[in-house]
């Protein structure tokens, strides 16, 4: 009866360690969550036309975002900042990492590299995704979009950077739900047997 009795418990601890589902946290999947959020700081790439449009917009969500740098909740950081930030303050969560779709295409791609983990992820509202920007009465403009629109159009650029970075997709909308398998142990069950068959 005690054997039963183990056993028993024993596929029960096991059959709950295989359907245990970990959730993983995405908390912001727009710029309106993260402007919301008055616990967290955005990172910005500065002296970057984007910058310089977040400190010139005049109206709209962009203009909100600009506003959050007298609050101290924008900081303007550069590349080189970003690696170090990423592992530090992002890792924490107290700071979102705010650049390009490539940029942190490959930022998280490299990060995979080097953990073997996908720790990071980009939320699934795009703003601003491509910044290829030139004077804007340049007669070369009108030339240089077609080309563009057609070379990111056909997904050429996007193959470029996954063929500069294999791991450059592997972070890509991973699942939030993952299914943890190990093994339950309580210490305390054959005592717990023992006592209720009175060994």
């Amino acid at each position: 009866m005690l054997m039963t009795l183990v056993l028993t418990r024993s596929y029960a601890g096991n059959l709950m360690a295989l359907l245990a589902v970990r959730h993983i946290s995405e908390p912001y999947h727009s710029l309106r969550e993260v402007l919301d959020d008055p616990s967290v700081t955005m990172l910005w790439l500065k002296d970057t036309p984007v910058s310089r449009y977040l400190t010139t917009v005049e109206s709209g969500i962009f203009r909100e975002i600009g506003d959050l740098e007298r609050e101290g909740r924008l900081l303007w950081r550069t590349h080189l900042q970003f690696t170090k930030d990423k592992d530090t303050w992002v890792r924490r969560g107290t700071h979102v990492l705010m650049d390009v779709h490539n940029g942190l295409t490959m930022s998280i791609a490299k990060d995979f590299t080097e953990t073997g983990e996908c720790s990071f992820y980009e939320s699934k509202e795009e703003f601003l995704p491509l910044i290829f920007a030139m004077v804007g009465l340049s007669p070369l403009v009108p030339a240089l979009s077609k080309r563009i629109t057609s070379i990111t159009e056909a997904g050429l650029f996007f193959h470029w950077i996954k063929s500069e970075d294999s791991n450059s997709t592997v972070c890509h909308r991973v699942p939030t739900k993952v299914t943890v398998k190990t093994t339950l142990l309580y210490m305390g069950n054959v005592r717990d047997h023992c006592c209720w068959t009175r060994c």
